[in-house]
């Protein structure tokens, strides 16, 4: 803008300006503000050339901003991913990474969270001559899940006991979990002991994925096992056991939802 077309502005005059010139700070992203020059002496007043020469320097500082801002960015997102990859590094630390070495059993496990972590687990513990195991799947993805994935964790190995059924540490689980749970995060939680002398299964399900028993030749079986309230949403909610009789040979299938809404690059 030229000083001529402010010459009547008595709020510019009261501030001592005689003239002004300014050009906006302008992409295709948008405006992130104004360069604006003025001058209180009325002899020195800027022309048209002075303008030209203003829009010229904003194009160029608008560029110099956007690239700084970039930069920092990229910095901080170099920074969250180093984090990110060491909570991932953390996170999968805390599964077990030893094998059982029992002769009636073999057990295998896989986890690949969808994001760098995320809120599906497994754990198994041998209590006796009995194998405790649980998969488990927190609602939500990403670092909040993450952390409520290792608040299930340690619960289920805190209340294991001999003397339990898997109904019971589910029910205890469920009690810790909807202790302030303000965020209203709930897991969905498949909780077994394993007899390995007989073979005899105890199950809980707490709104979890069907458990699935593959034979020898290859059929498969989805065994009833009640289906009750996922942990966290109610407290002082009952679960109940369902039993498999596990024969020589057989496979014992548990998994989460990352198996079954899997889809393939046609979208299969």
């Amino acid at each position: 803008a030229l000083h001529d077309r402010f010459a009547g502005s008595q709020s510019l005059m009261m501030w001592g300006v005689r003239s002004v010139v300014a050009a906006p700070l302008w992409d295709a992203e948008g405006s992130i503000g104004m360069i604006a020059l003025s001058s209180s002496v009325s002899v020195k007043q800027f022309v048209d050339q002075d303008l030209e020469m203003l829009v010229s320097l904003a194009s160029a500082a608008v560029l110099r901003v956007r690239n700084v801002a970039l930069l920092e960015e990229a910095a901080a997102r170099k920074v969250l991913e180093r984090e990110l990859s060491l909570a991932h590094d953390i996170q999968m630390s805390m599964l077990p990474r030893q094998q059982l070495e029992r002769p009636e059993i073999d057990l295998a496990a896989y986890l690949a969270p969808a994001r760098s972590v995320g809120g599906d687990l497994y754990d198994f513990s041998l209590v006796g001559d009995d194998l405790w195991f649980i998969i488990a799947d927190v609602s939500g993805k990403g670092v909040a899940a993450a952390l409520y994935m290792a608040v299930a964790k340690t619960l289920f190995r805190a209340t294991l006991q001999q003397d339990l059924a898997p109904a019971d540490v589910l029910a205890r689980m469920n009690q810790e979990l909807c202790r302030d749970n303000d965020q209203f995060v709930f897991v969905t939680a498949m909780v077994g002991r394993l007899s390995l002398s007989t073979g005899a299964v105890a199950i809980g399900d707490a709104g979890h994925c069907p458990v699935m028993v593959v034979a020898p030749e290859g059929g498969v079986a989805m065994p009833a096992v009640p289906k009750c309230m996922a942990l966290g949403v109610v407290p002082d909610t009952p679960y109940a056991d369902g039993r498999i009789d596990l024969l020589a040979g057989e496979t014992l299938v548990l998994h989460t939802d990352g198996a079954t809404d899997a889809r393939d690059r046609d979208g299969e």
